[in-house]
């Protein structure tokens, strides 16, 4: 069988970027006026956005302005990773062994 194209997650599978994501939170909601510590945030980093929103703030936001903030949170993120992000161990090895099985 041939492959005509192999897709990979990025976050979480190519690369180590939850330090990103969870600054990328804690900054957004920090300017937001709801400081938040990172342990928290990285137990809820793998919720859905409502249930992230509900388990951080409760009650004390309302769904615009947590659209709001996620909106934030993303452009904050971006700025992050274009700084760079960390490759998991193996991961250029990895790609390239399949690069080459896969031409």
């Amino acid at each position: 069988m041939r492959l005509e194209v192999v897709v990979f997650d990025y976050d979480g599978t190519l690369v180590d970027d939850l330090p990103l994501v969870v600054e990328s939170y804690r900054e957004a909601l920090r300017e937001a006026g709801f400081p938040v510590a990172r342990e928290e945030i990285a137990r809820c980093v793998s919720l859905p956005p409502s249930a992230k929103r509900q388990a951080l703030l409760g009650e004390e936001v309302t769904e615009s302005r947590w659209e709001e903030i996620l909106r934030r949170r993303r452009r904050i993120y971006c700025e992050l990773a274009a700084g760079g992000v960390r490759l998991f161990p193996d991961t250029r090895e990895v790609l390239g062994a399949l690069a080459r099985r896969f031409r």
